[in-house]
């Protein structure tokens, strides 16, 4: 699965036994209504785990990132009681660079030289009439 978003925290390493180690984070996908404007906050906590923490720490906080990741889930025996852990584990991740250029249309500059009597007719003059008929 992937989602995009915007890393808005990370946490610190945290070495649960000596070949296990976790880092969270938090990646905030928030939509606007097209309509309104209004915002849909949608904060979401993935992790990284082991090896790939160290390859995550070319990932700032505020970077535009696509994460790849995973769903991990288990029941779990505490204090006499049944429960359950579900983990998002994001394995792959890459920056988003938008490539937005704005629209506007290309208009043509006049210069004072374009407009200067060259003794031939012109094709740019807005008498110019180049239909057959």
């Amino acid at each position: 699965m992937e989602i995009r978003g915007k890393v808005l925290s990370k946490g610190d390493v945290v070495a649960r036994t000596d070949k296990f180690k976790v880092q969270e984070f938090f990646l905030d996908c928030s939509t606007f209504n097209q309509y309104t404007g209004e915002k849909r906050e949608n904060i979401i906590k993935l992790q990284v785990i082991n090896v790939n923490i160290e390859k995550f720490s070319s990932v700032v906080v505020g970077m535009e990132v696509k994460i790849h990741f995973q769903i991990n889930g288990r029941f779990f025996e505490w204090q006499d009681k049944e429960m359950h852990s579900q983990n998002l584990t994001a394995y792959a991740w890459e920056e988003v660079k938008y490539n937005y250029v704005p629209k506007t249309p290309v208009v043509p500059v006049s210069s004072p030289e374009d407009k200067k009597d060259t003794g031939k007719e012109s094709t740019t003059d807005e008498n110019f009439d180049d239909l057959p008929f």
